[in-house]
């Protein structure tokens, strides 16, 4: 989110010559293959299984890793959570979301006031 958020920005402030295609993920620290995505959101969740049903006439790219170099280079954009604590934070809002007694506006709300604490504390330190 704070990548389009920089973007958005630098584009009013600099207009069409910021106006490009930028990829916005995890840095290379953070990234994990979807099997290690997927057993973190059970783990998190603290409940269900992975499956995989594999046709073998079917080729799958082992690693797909979007290349952030150029937002980190023309916005001075990095990630502001690693891959561990976005999973923990999308996990934590679907499980109050089934939990049906919560007021997922306020939690919605909570959450984006936390990352941006997490972007402004990120900010102090550079």
């Amino acid at each position: 989110m704070s990548g389009y958020l920089l973007l958005g920005q630098k584009l009013l402030e600099e207009g069409n010559k910021i106006a490009q295609g930028f990829n916005f993920g995890p840095d290379e620290e953070s990234i994990l293959t979807v099997a290690q995505v997927a057993q973190a959101v059970v783990e998190k969740y603290g409940k269900g299984k992975i499956e995989v049903h594999k046709k073998d006439n079917l080729h799958e790219a082992n690693l797909l890793m979007l290349n952030i170099e150029k937002a980190q280079k023309v916005l001075g954009w990095t990630p502001s959570y690693s891959a561990d604590r976005a999973i923990e934070e999308t996990v934590s809002w679907y499980k109050y979301f089934y939990l049906k007694n919560t007021d997922m506006y306020e939690y919605t709300l909570n959450q984006i006031k936390e990352f941006e604490r997490a972007i402004n504390r990120e900010a102090a330190l550079k």
